[in-house]
């Protein structure tokens, strides 16, 4: 689990830096509209929204890894001393 939520806050961060990338005009957009509105807009939109999506799925995973059960140190069953 923790390396499937490391890989999905890693993908969402990437995808982030991309829809940044994007807006700023240094990633070409890859999407053609209309001329109303801006692909470089619109496709800077997708990548934030496909980052959260990502974000959120790696914060799940972290959730759920840390609410399995634990076993602490003095919870343990000892053996019995001879």
């Amino acid at each position: 689990m923790a390396t499937i939520c490391l890989l999905f806050s890693l993908f969402g961060l990437a995808t982030a830096v991309t829809g940044v990338l994007t807006a700023l005009n240094i990633f070409p957009a890859f999407l053609g509209t209309d001329i109303a509105s801006s692909p470089a807009l619109l496709t800077a939109v997708f990548w934030w929204a496909v980052s959260v999506i990502l974000l959120l799925s790696g914060i799940a995973f972290g959730v759920y890894q840390s609410s399995e059960t634990r076993v602490i140190r003095y919870e343990r069953e000892l053996p019995p001393q001879s």
